[in-house]
């Protein structure tokens, strides 16, 4: 999911990550308007799956709590998909819609990296709307468990994908122990991916509901620490500082 784990060279000073040193300070430190921005729709996410997926135990199912059910997932899975697209945005590495950019960040760290940074967040973004298209089937009006649960399935894989990806990539470039926040959310949503894709059944069951609540628990965990990154390690934002906050809402705060 929507994590900053960037493959950029940090330094710390008094357990705070200081500026980067291949990267320009709009890139690390996107203004407090955006992180806001960014981190409310992960964190309401992470509420939405969280409060949801106990919904599936037998003891709790009803015809309301499956329909409160499937409107969280539904809305939750829609603003990841918001929060993810933003993240692409943002950290794409200017090798898309902002090509001098991109000509800036090749000549200090190669367009292999440059570029998959862009490709990385693609793919959360991508998983994001397959978990929206999914958890529309979850909702009882249209109810059909069986193709949602392998779309839901479908779109936990490819957050795990994306997740193992920024781990590896950011351990080959700075190591995991640079931004052990980032290195946390992006290890909690890998987590509860897989743990999405273990309950994806055609049916709820005690063990569905299982394996859902722990994923939920883990990306609502995920989007809490993303929310102590934004606001206590990472360093202020140059003075001044607005930012993009992205494809759906082109504007700067």
């Amino acid at each position: 999911m929507a994590a900053v784990s960037n493959p950029m060279q940090v330094e710390k000073r008094d357990g705070h990550i200081t500026e980067p040193l291949v990267q320009s300070k709009e890139r690390l430190n996107p203004s407090y308007g955006w992180r806001r921005y960014h981190s409310s729709f992960y964190l309401f996410g992470g509420v939405s799956f969280g409060c949801a997926s106990p919904l599936f135990f037998p003891a709790l199912e009803t015809a309301a709590t499956l329909t409160v059910a499937g409107y969280l997932f539904t809305f939750g899975s829609l603003a990841f998909t918001i929060a993810d697209a933003t993240e692409w945005w943002y950290f794409r590495g200017g090798c898309l819609f902002d090509r001098p950019n991109c000509v800036d960040a090749v000549d200090r760290r190669g367009e292999g990296e440059t570029m998959g940074d862009g490709v990385n967040f693609a793919i959360s973004a991508v998983g994001s709307f397959t978990y929206f298209v999914g958890s529309c089937f979850f909702i009882p009006a249209i109810a059909n468990y069986a193709l949602g649960s392998d779309i839901f399935a479908l779109g936990s894989l490819v957050i795990v994908v994306a997740q193992v990806a920024k781990l590896v990539r950011a351990h080959r470039s700075v190591g995991l122990d640079a931004d052990r926040p980032a290195t946390t959310i992006d290890a909690l949503a890998g987590v509860g991916g897989l743990f999405y894709f273990c309950g994806s059944w055609p049916e709820p069951t005690a063990t569905y509901a299982t394996f859902f609540t722990l994923g939920g628990v883990a990306y609502f965990a995920s989007a809490v620490v993303m929310q102590y990154r934004y606001f206590v390690t990472l360093p202020l934002p140059p003075e001044g500082t607005t930012t993009s906050l992205g494809p759906f809402l082109p504007v700067a705060v």
